[in-house]
C-alpha cells in the first residue's frame, strides 16, 4: 500500500488566518494618554518647584503699588508680609487675600515674585516683575507700570 505524502498534514480551507489587530490601536492609545499624563505632571511640578520657596515677599515686593495706566487709576495693589489686598475702586470693595506661598526667581532682566493667596474664592496667584527701585508690571496685564507709593 502506497502512502499519500500529505496524509498527515491538515487540510487548507481558505487562506492562512491574518493576526488580530484590534487590539493595537487600544495600546497605542492608552500609551499615548499616559505619555501626555506623564507631560502634563512633570510640567505642572516644574512649575511649582520653580524658584526659591519665601515665608512671606521680599521686602522690594512689600508696599502700596499704584499705576498711571488710565485702565488703573483707580485702582491699587497692596502686598504685606500675610496678606494681598487688591484695591478695586470706588465702586468695588478691597478684596483681601491670605498669602499662601510665596516664590521667587530671576527672568532676565527681572526678579519675578510669584505670590499664591486665597481671598475666599480659590487659589489665586499673582507674579509681579521686579523692574527695579519701586516700579514693577504684572505678568498679567504686562504693558501697565506700577510704582510703589510710600
Amino acid at each position: 500500500m502506497a502512502e499519500d505524502p500529505g496524509w498527515n498534514e491538515p487540510r487548507r480551507r481558505g487562506p492562512e488566518p491574518v493576526p488580530s489587530r484590534r487590539g493595537t490601536w487600544r495600546i497605542a492609545a492608552f500609551t499615548g494618554l499616559a505619555l501626555i499624563l506623564a507631560i502634563v505632571l512633570v510640567m505642572t511640578l516644574k512649575g511649582r518647584m520653580r524658584g526659591h520657596a519665601l515665608e512671606e515677599p521680599p521686602p522690594e515686593a512689600v508696599g502700596h503699588w499704584t499705576s498711571l495706566d488710565p485702565r488703573y487709576v483707580d485702582r491699587g495693589l497692596r502686598v504685606e508680609a500675610r496678606y494681598v489686598i487688591l484695591e478695586r475702586g470706588p465702586d468695588g470693595a478691597p478684596l483681601r487675600g491670605r498669602i499662601l506661598a510665596v516664590r521667587t526667581w530671576k527672568e532676565n532682566p527681572f526678579t519675578v515674585v510669584h505670590i499664591e493667596y486665597d481671598a475666599g474664592q480659590g487659589r489665586t496667584s499673582l507674579d509681579m516683575m521686579l523692574l527695579g527701585a519701586d516700579r514693577m508690571r504684572l505678568r498679567n496685564p504686562p504693558d501697565a507700570v506700577w510704582t510703589r507709593v510710600p
